[in-house]
């Protein structure tokens, strides 16, 4: 598994504090992206293409689009092969290179195209947004927060809560899990204000206006 965390403004010290925060989730390699929009980080556990690579998040060729991903898709070899007949060049041997042409190709109906588990977040620098996606099942999971000014995200709950957020334990998700061990009937989390994107879906953030399409 890897770990993925971004927000909506840059700073090199507070995307690498939430990295050190997911660091036993992708212990081969540790990175971040920059620009004056956001920042956007990534701890890496190698299992397709060992090599650097591999390493994320990964821009495509012509910087347009750059992705933080955690999963695996099983049929990115076929999809592959269909991207390369359309004239994609790849650099490397891995899946996330991949999703990341299949958006470039198909836009937000490539999940459609993907069997496998998965979160990811792309950064499409041409359309000022950020497209989130959860796999079908819901086996790799995705955090996020959002006020007025500010939109964070991570695979897990500790990166999110190393920003000065305001946050309280939500009661009533922590009695439905004590009483029903249930917390899959809503996008709530234990914390407040911290929501999770649901299993199968999908979400685009707007850099610029700081809201959801």
């Amino acid at each position: 598994m890897c770990g993925i965390s971004g927000f909506n403004w840059k700073d090199k010290k507070l995307i690498n504090d939430m990295n050190n925060q997911m660091k036993h989730r992708g212990p081969d390699a540790m990175d971040f992206y920059l620009d004056e929009n956001l920042s956007l980080g990534h701890t890496r556990l190698s299992i397709i293409d060992l090599s650097n690579k591999g390493n994320q998040p990964m821009p495509d060729a012509e910087n347009e689009t750059t992705i933080t991903y955690n999963g695996e898709i099983y049929n990115h070899l076929e999809l592959r092969k269909v991207l390369e007949k359309k004239g994609y060049k790849f650099r490397s041997n891995t899946d996330t290179e991949v999703i990341l042409y299949s958006y470039k190709e198909w836009g937000l109906k490539c999940v459609e195209k993907f069997i496998g588990m998965f979160a990811f977040c792309i950064y499409d620098k041409i359309r000022g947004i950020l497209f989130l996606a959860r796999d079908h099942v819901g086996i790799k999971p995705l955090y996020y927060y959002k006020d007025k000014k500010r939109f964070i995200f991570s695979s897990i709950i500790q990166p999110i809560l190393e920003h000065d957020i305001v946050t309280n334990p939500n009661k009533k998700l922590i009695r439905d899990f004590l009483l029903y061990n249930n917390t899959d009937h809503t996008n709530e989390t234990f914390f407040s204000n911290i929501k999770k994107l649901p299993k199968g879906h999908y979400m685009i953030y707007s850099i610029k206006a700081n809201n959801f399409k």
